[in-house]
């Protein structure tokens, strides 16, 4: 659907809206059409400066294009992990079309969201923070990113999920904000604002592979996600103040039937491997909080940096019960 259809559908319905609730109050008057769309225009015109394009080139010279959002006066630039990994070469081309090159700051790899820093701070207009944590189901969001290489397009849309866990590229990410508004090849790494055009989030992904349904197979549309600010903020900070990484173990879980969860590999040399983990090991505590779920496992681990260490209460094979202290290795 293109972006003016869709912001014009959504402008009608909140139109609507506030006619509805008017009715009852003759003092109150119901905002026009065009007050809507004047507000959205103010906010696009607003935040447009914020969204660069990252463009990287590898040892191959394959050429990569992605989104990616000026957060500071400093010159960082958060972006999408996939389209910078392993390049030699990172540039920034801001809306007049102008490219600086980029060194990288760092890499989350559970994030998959990428910094990388300007050194002509100047030339790069911030956006302004917002809280993510004070969204909820039905609130406006706008996002503007580079689909196909076309710079800079908004979308218009509505918060339809929060704290959803998708499974992308075979890892899985937690915590996302579900969105109805477009999202494109080449929008990642773009920008998620509020109704007040405060920063709350960097465009993720979309479901845009085909599913089966019956005997058909189905393309999903308007099921997409965004990276929540508070997490982008957190993740940045921590790169660009110690450098870390985060943590692993290095063992691959499943859930168990009776809850818990059980081991289904554990890497060679790993911590796990060092403190005696095995396949077939059932893991009951972390840090004394019963696992019950390897989603559950995920939320704990989330924030864990390298270095960090945990406990963890386990039944072995042979039903006796241990406790390991694993101290996680750079992921």
């Amino acid at each position: 659907m293109p972006v003016h259809k869709n912001i014009h559908i959504y402008l009608c319905l909140l139109f609507s809206i506030s006619s509805i609730f008017c009715q009852t109050d003759n003092t109150t008057k119901a905002p026009s059409l065009l007050d809507i769309e004047n507000a959205v225009k103010h906010i696009v015109d607003k935040v447009k400066g914020s969204v660069v394009s990252v463009e990287s080139c590898n040892s191959e010279n394959k050429f990569s294009r992605h989104s990616g959002v000026v957060l500071d006066d400093l010159g960082h630039v958060v972006t999408i992990a996939s389209s910078i990994r392993g390049a030699e070469k990172v540039c920034i081309k801001t809306l007049s079309g102008k490219l600086f090159p980029a060194k990288l700051v760092g890499i989350d790899n559970v994030t998959n969201l990428a910094l990388v820093r300007v050194e002509d701070a100047q030339s790069f207009p911030c956006v302004v923070k917002g809280d993510s944590s004070k969204l909820s189901l039905g609130s406006f969001l706008i996002s503007v990113g580079n689909p196909y290489g076309l710079q800079n397009s908004p979308s218009l849309g509505i918060v339809s999920g929060l704290e959803r866990v998708v499974k992308f590229n075979d890892h899985l990410l937690l915590g996302l904000i579900q969105t109805t508004a477009a999202i494109n090849p080449g929008d990642a790494g773009g920008l998620a604002v509020d109704s007040k055009g405060e920063f709350v989030g960097v465009i993720c992904s979309t479901l845009g592979a085909s599913k089966p349904m019956g005997n058909a197979m189905v393309l999903p549309q308007g099921i997409n996600f965004v990276i929540p600010s508070n997490t982008v903020y957190w993740v940045c900070e921590n790169l660009i103040k110690h450098g870390k990484k985060r943590g692993r173990m290095g063992i691959n879980v499943k859930d168990q039937p009776q809850g818990g969860v059980v081991v289904t590999k554990v890497g060679a040399e790993t911590p796990a491997a060092k403190v005696g983990l095995e396949t077939g090991d059932s893991l009951l505590e972390i840090n004394g909080v019963p696992i019950q779920s390897a989603r559950k496992l995920v939320g704990r681990m989330y924030h864990m940096l390298a270095g960090d260490t945990i406990e963890f209460k386990v039944k072995k094979k042979d039903e006796q019960v241990v406790t390991v202290k694993i101290t996680l290795e750079s992921s």
